[in-house]
């Protein structure tokens, strides 16, 4: 053991060594202990006397707390001008006097309410114990990262196995230098598959409204989601985040890879949901909750019952709620809104005063109150409490077709003039959106100089000044919208996609449709007295045939999967081989699987470019449906 060993480290394991020696000498001498209680001590101290073997190494940790030479008064501190710190001999026995009193204290505390306590070594996923046994479970799942925890325990077993202590004779610690041991590579698809196993075995172990408790060290709010979402399915919910402490420094930063930030342990709180409710994803925005645990503000269901219980009156808190006595009454109401099937309803009920005042209080974007949607608001809400609220999808091109479509209808049995203008403006209304979305949509492909090819479109087809979006007219769109993808064919890695939507565009003739719908609108717009003169019926059938050509062609593109679709995502799990796969769902439910490289934010929709060549895309072109939809309302 000398060969691993550095001077400081042997003289320190001599000593503890002597210390649980003598420790044991003294235990022997008390025989109102049992056997097990004797080990029970001795295997505490071991323990301990562990957390402070890398003390003692002879390598300095960084603390940047220290810039300047300490004065003479550190003396168990030695520091130097290049801000390391090294433990010293005064530091390590206060260090160990200070663990010994808290380790001292537990035991005092634990002894009056000392209870059996039976330790089984099992898999966290088949623990063999009987379902239904578990007021509580404490679970600690492993994070997601790559520690091979072998290396890490070496300091620790090297000086358990030189202590004179029960466990001593069941170590067998790596020696120094060893490479008969492979090294296993983090498998990501096997690390989840036995983390939902575990999940299970957590649901079958508990009692009805048992609660399980798991320590989360944060190092990135992404990891914490990926492990809600995969035990989402297996019918576990956060409930409520407590910061519990402030832990070593880490060199991560969301500004700065290099910057030292603190890495902070959590308390979550997770329940168990009804079968009925279980989702694919988890319904919580990982973020947020941890920034309201930082805050010490409440989250989740606790945040929306005490804003619930702030605008009920006593009748309307009877009504809901079994009892109204605080503290219970808390705890009463996030359990019921907790089991309510659509929570935004009961933030609906409070009015639309009281929720622009509970939003502006949270400090939420006063941009939900101009939505027309009347869940925008308390959708808002919920967002600010950490609930992960799907946004709605927005614009989509087979509703406005359908309009186009009833228009059509309208249009083909219309009994006058006027009525055969108006049907017409219609249609041509929802294929102008169309067009821009499309067109819009595509272009942001390039980034920050999306308008550029645009403007170029515009000067060349109608021999005018682009100014801004606003500013096109209709036959604008419609040379936007068919020579785009051609000059999009030599994007980096995305032409390929532009090959099939161009080749099809093109196939399709539907400049040649298109062109036909502009020349009725022009004509109708401009109240043209050469084209009115024609007889009513030959004006109604002249109407009828280019809007229909323009709805056709427009239909077959979008079925042909080549214009831009408007999506919500719906679940993300991985297939056999470990792929992620997206599920995503248009405004008729219809749904789409792409195989996406990264996670995805499943609040958002999105703007699926489809490459038209593969039923389930890799890699697909995905958008922010929020960024297109800015776009399209306000001028570039």
């Amino acid at each position: 053991m000398s060969e691993v060993l550095l001077p400081s480290q042997q003289r320190y394991l001599i000593a503890a060594s002597v210390a649980i020696h003598e420790a044991e000498q003294r235990l022997r001498s008390r025989s109102v202990l049992s056997r097990s209680q004797r080990h029970a001590v001795l295997t505490a101290l071991s323990l301990l006397l562990t957390s402070h073997s890398t003390s003692v190494s002879s390598l300095a940790t960084w603390d940047p707390r220290r810039q300047q030479i300490a004065s003479p008064e550190q003396r168990g501190i030695r520091v130097v001008p290049a801000m390391f710190a090294e433990a010293g001999p005064a530091t390590i026995r206060r260090w160990w006097r200070a663990s010994l009193n808290r380790l001292l204290e537990h035991m005092e505390r634990s002894e009056d309410r000392a209870a059996p306590v039976h330790a089984r070594l099992a898999d966290a996923a088949h623990t063999g114990l009987p379902a239904s046994c578990a007021d509580a479970v404490i679970w600690d799942p492993p994070h997601y990262d790559n520690l091979d925890y072998a290396d890490l325990s070496r300091p620790y077993e090297l000086v358990l196995a030189g202590l004179p202590t029960p466990m001593a004779n069941s170590i067998s610690p790596h020696t120094h230098g060893d490479t008969s041991r492979q090294r296993v590579w983090f498998d990501v698809q096997r690390y989840e598959a036995e983390l939902s196993a575990q999940a299970d075995e957590v649901i079958r172990l508990l009692r009805p409204n048992a609660r399980v408790g798991v320590l989360w060290t944060a190092r990135d709010a992404k990891d914490l989601q990926s492990f809600l979402n995969i035990i989402a399915s297996s019918g576990v919910e956060l409930q409520q985040a407590v910061r519990l402490s402030e832990q070593a420094r880490t060199r991560t930063s969301p500004t700065s890879p290099n910057a030292l930030r603190p890495s902070v342990t959590y308390l979550l709180v997770l329940r168990q949901v009804a079968g009925a409710a279980r989702r694919s994803r988890s319904p919580v925005d990982a973020g947020r909750v941890l920034h309201l645990a930082d805050m010490g503000s409440p989250a989740l269901y606790e945040g929306l019952a005490r804003i619930l219980l702030d605008h009920w009156d006593e009748q309307e808190t009877r009504r809901h709620l079994s009892s109204t006595k605080p503290p219970a009454v808390v705890l009463m109401a996030a359990k019921y809104v907790a089991s309510h099937p659509a929570p935004a309803d009961l933030l609906l009920e409070l009015g639309r005063p009281a929720l622009l005042r509970i939003l502006d209080e949270l400090g939420g974007d006063q941009m939900a109150a101009a939505s027309p949607d009347v869940h925008a608001v308390p959708h808002a809400v919920l967002r600010l409490l950490g609930f992960s609220v799907a946004s709605s999808s927005g614009f989509s091109i087979p509703s406005a077709l359908r309009r186009a479509q009833q228009a059509s209808e309208r249009l083909r049995r219309s009994t006058g003039i006027q009525d055969a203008r108006e049907s017409t403006l219609t249609i041509v209304t929802e294929v102008e959106r169309v067009l821009r979305f499309a067109s819009v949509a595509w272009a942001h492909l390039l980034a920050d100089d999306w308008t550029t090819p645009v403007a170029e479109i515009v000067a060349k087809s109608s021999s005018k000044t682009f100014r801004d979006l606003r500013s096109m007219a209709f036959g604008d769109w419609k040379a936007v919208f068919c020579q785009l993808p051609g000059r999009l064919r030599n994007l980096p890695q995305r032409g390929t996609v532009f090959d099939v939507v161009a080749a099809t565009v093109r196939k399709q003739k539907t400049d040649e449709h298109l062109s036909a719908i502009v020349r009725v609108r022009n004509a109708v717009v401009h109240d043209d007295a050469e084209y009115f003169s024609r007889p009513e019926s030959d004006l109604v059938g002249d109407m009828y045939s280019a809007c229909t050509r323009a709805i056709n062609v427009l239909s077959q593109l979008y079925q042909a999967h080549v214009l831009p679709m408007a999506l919500q995502p719906q679940e993300e799990r991985r297939d056999r081989y470990g792929r992620r796969l997206l599920t995503l769902t248009d405004a008729d439910g219809i749904g789409v699987d792409v195989f996406v490289t990264r996670e995805t934010d499943m609040s958002q929709p999105l703007i699926y470019v489809a490459s038209g060549v593969s039923i389930r895309d890799v890699a697909p072109i995905l958008l922010s449906a929020n960024t297109i939809e800015a776009a399209l309302s306000q001028p570039k």
